[in-house]
């Protein structure tokens, strides 16, 4: 009875239950009041985590998945639904977007920021639209840095560990007088990276361009080996003045560069000095923020493994916001504001490729929230937002509701409603890349590519559509008929080219009876049977038609929510948050789209039954025996019905891509599916040392049923087309126990993860990940021989379980990392 009480254990500790928060509301709030569920990490336990990149602190949260694919490499979802180039949870540093732009893609190693300088890390799960605008359907994450005011000296580190990693960072801050703060930072990493392979990728390989008039051949064929060593160069500066006590102007910028090996949606890239900039200005008085700020991306000598095909990526982003915040009263609280985004997707044409021209994404947007103190206890947060996309018909509404119930100061109990949307990015619009040739078994003068499956974007005006003949059969492209522009899937349209393909591909003999006995011209129509390339096996699978594609529509998340977070006993902090979400309009993965046209073998068969009489006549006019020329005969047609039946005769192309006669992967609006999930944590303050702590995580698309294993959350065939994967496990769960001594300065954390297996459908990365379970060390401790030096050492997955957190990614071990940080 005499053990503290928890508030006394946190200030102890330095660990705050209820600290400040501006990710909920934009607008500062204590963690306890916000009207969302939120988790924050805090500066010392980032501190005391030796890591390459920010997710590393970001496993065992509840609602967070993070997939690790490389010892700098990671993708960060909340609530699911993760992907390869992942662009789900809406990513700030300071307020600023802290993805690439362009691609859109969250790529953590390119965040220039050191461990040292990072405040905290603020958690939004579940949508944040109203306020955040688009692609915060699934949360936000907000990175926030130290001000040069609150936190002026010196701090270098240097590091290692396995995996051949070396590690060092600079940061310092200081004062040029009252009124001006500066700090500068730097950072630098290399490693061997976890060794991989995929059987797609070619033995010897030539580095090239697409372009719109073909591809560039820029060097000689070499070896096609992977390069598994990673390295990263980061830097920051930033000035700060303090106009007045109610203003501060904030001046800062950022260079960081890349080497490591990235899954895209067409296979693994090898990302050779990829660069990312950014400058941001911004400006607060009392309840007015403004800021703009411009994020760059440079593609260095990056290149796809798969196809040699280079990147040159040049995008920019740039932004500008103003919020304004209004009291009226001590019961009434506006906060509104303005957003504008201009994306200029900049690839050369090895990314957008014949869209490079009109690809430009501007957007608008503008809110308000309404705060209303009905009662002391009672709390209504009403807001609305309304957003313009240039490519999207119409203006885009997301309302959101919260009843925020504070039964005493220490607990929070709140139901909210939040309708959030995405909007089609610059790839779901523009993309025109190529992903993998597959080579002709025809001889010159034919194309050495028989077909090129490329990736393509959705135009926003028209969509895809196809035309079709008279009878309402497709019509197709077809390298047998070059000039030819659309002809019908028949047989007939390209038989002349067939016919002489089926001639050059026989031995002398044959070719001579073949010339002789096979018509000009087919006198019945053979029908062509539609089979789309199925990437992930190789081979071609039959459909029946073929469907137009209407321009992308804004996914929209309905989600309603019931939570508590608060401290019962004194000792126990709860959060849980059980939620269901209903989403339309969902963008499906890549898919063919386009089927190839095959002759139908029956059909062709019994339209060349006058050849075989033919060719039996003619082998016995050369003497052959009846009964052993009809088994030849037999043979032969067997032969040219099978090669005829094998061979693509073209491709159901849309009316949009033009002559093309390539394989099209692109996105589709799925209908309507809707999930069920619940996230939990707890803490318990024990003593003034030991802290327990554990979250567990369901996700599911019926029900609430906890018990069921496994949870493997895939909705099949959606509107009788696509498959959509959560990619992400339906249970997940973490304990860990913490030790804390500050006089002593040690601090000790173990901590456990389990994943449950899920299926995964990821542009070309389809397949299985195996449930594991992990366990993670870290420690920390000030050395009492020598002042202001600190020892931390993290160890993940100490009992070096193999597993995989990613199809197609590599078979992950255990990492160990320790630094050496002084400061002064």
């Amino acid at each position: 009875d005499q053990l503290p009480t928890v508030r006394q254990l946190a200030a102890d500790l330095s660990v705050n239950l209820n600290p400040v928060v501006i990710s909920a509301s934009r607008r500062e709030e204590k963690a306890l009041e916000a009207p969302a569920a939120l988790t924050v990490v805090e500066a010392r336990e980032i501190r005391n985590r030796p890591a390459l990149t920010i997710t590393d602190h970001l496993k065992g949260l509840p609602a967070v998945d993070v997939e690790t694919h490389g010892i700098a490499q990671s993708n960060v979802v909340v609530r699911g639904f993760n992907n390869v180039l992942n662009d789900m949870l809406l990513s700030f540093t300071d307020n600023r977007y802290a993805h690439v732009p362009g691609l859109r893609v969250n790529v953590s190693s390119f965040i220039p920021l050191t461990n040292e300088d990072i405040s905290r890390i603020e958690v939004v799960s579940g949508p944040a639209s109203a306020l955040y605008g688009p692609n915060s359907a699934n949360g936000v994450m907000h990175i926030i840095t130290r001000s040069p005011f609150e936190s002026q000296g010196t701090t270098l580190s240097v590091g290692g560990g396995s995996r051949s990693i070396f590690t060092t960072s600079v940061r310092h801050a200081g004062l040029f007088n009252q009124a001006i703060g500066y700090k500068i930072s730097a950072r630098f990493y290399r490693g061997h990276d976890w060794e991989s392979s995929d059987p797609a990728e070619p033995d010897s390989i030539a580095l090239g361009l697409q372009t719109p008039d073909g591809r560039i051949t820029v060097g000689d064929f070499v070896p096609n080996r992977r390069n598994f060593t990673v390295k990263n160069l980061a830097s920051e500066a930033r000035l700060d003045f303090r106009l007045s006590d109610d203003a501060t102007l904030i001046l800062n910028g950022g260079f960081s560069q890349a080497n490591q090996i990235e899954l895209t949606d067409v296979g693994s890239a090898q990302v050779k000095d990829w660069t990312y900039t950014y400058a941001q200005a911004r400006f607060s008085y009392r309840k007015l923020f403004v800021q703009t700020f411009i994020n760059a991306s440079g593609a260095g000598d990056t290149y796809l493994l798969r196809t040699g095909d280079l990147i040159k990526d040049n995008s920019k982003l740039i932004a500008g916001q103003i919020q304004h915040g209004l009291s009226l009263g001590s019961r009434q609280l506006f906060t509104y504001g303005v957003d504008a985004v201009f994306t200029r997707p900049d690839s050369k044409n090895t990314i957008y490729g014949r869209n490079e021209a009109n690809d430009d994404i501007n957007e608008f947007g503008g809110y308000v929230q309404s705060e209303t103190k009905l009662s002391p206890r009672l709390r209504l947060v009403l807001a609305a937002r309304l957003d313009a996309h240039n490519h999207i018909d119409g203006l885009i509404f997301s309302p959101r509701s919260a009843l925020v119930y504070r039964p005493a100061p220490e607990h929070n109990i709140r139901v909210t409603y939040n309708r959030a949307y995405r909007t089609p990015s610059a790839a779901n619009l523009f993309l025109d890349i190529l992903s993998q040739n597959i080579p002709s078994p025809l001889p010159p003068p034919f194309p050495e590519t028989l077909i090129a499956v490329r990736l393509r974007g959705l135009p926003s005006e028209t969509g895809f559509t196809f035309r079709r003949d008279s009878n309402g059969r497709p019509l197709m492209m077809s390298q047998l008929a070059p000039g030819a522009g659309y002809v019908p899937s028949v047989v007939n349209s390209v038989w002349p080219t067939l016919r002489r393909i089926l001639i050059a591909d026989s031995t002398t003999d044959i070719q001579l009876l073949l010339k002789q006995t096979l018509p000009q011209q087919l006198n019945t129509t053979v029908v062509g049977d539609l089979r789309k390339l199925n990437p992930t096996t190789g081979n071609f699978d039959p459909v029946s038609d073929v469907k137009d594609i209407s321009p992308l529509k804004p996914p929209i998340y309905n989600t309603y929510e019931l939570g508590y977070k608060g401290v019962l006993g004194n000792r126990l902090f709860v959060a849980v948050d059980v939620y269901h979400t209903r989403i339309k309009n969902f963008v499906g993965p890549f898919k063919v789209e386009t089927p190839n046209v095959f002759a139908n073998a029956e059909q062709l068969s019994a339209a060349l039954q006058p050849t075989a009489e033919a060719i039996v006549d003619a082998l016995i006019a050369q003497g052959v025996p009846p009964e052993q020329a009809q088994a030849q005969a037999t043979a032969i047609m067997n032969g040219v019905i099978t090669s005829a039946a094998q061979l693509p005769l073209g491709v159901i192309t849309p009316e949009q891509i033009g002559n093309d006669t390539d394989v099209i992967l692109t996105y589709r609006n799925l209908g309507k599916i809707s999930l069920n999930g619940l996230d939990l944590a707890l803490s318990y303050y024990a003593t003034e040392h030991w802290v327990f702590s554990s979250t567990y995580s369901f996700v599911t698309k019926q029900g609430l049923n906890l018990f069921s294993a496994p949870n493997r959350v895939i909705f099949r065939n959606v509107d009788g087309t696509s498959d959509i994967a959560l990619n992400a496990p339906g249970h997940k769960a973490s304990l860990s126990v913490q030790y804390r001594d500050s006089r002593l300065g040690f601090d000790a954390e173990l901590r456990g993860r389990y994943v449950e297996g899920f299926p995964m459908n990821a542009g070309v990365h389809v397949g299985e990940v195996h449930t594991y379970t992990v366990f993670d060390v870290n420690l920390a401790y000030d050395l009492p021989f020598s002042k202001n030096t600190r020892i931390a050492v993290s160890g993940q997955n100490i009992f070096d379980k193999k597993h995989r957190e990613f199809v197609n990614a590599p078979e992950l071990g255990r990492l160990v990392l320790a630094r050496i940080i002084y400061s002064f």
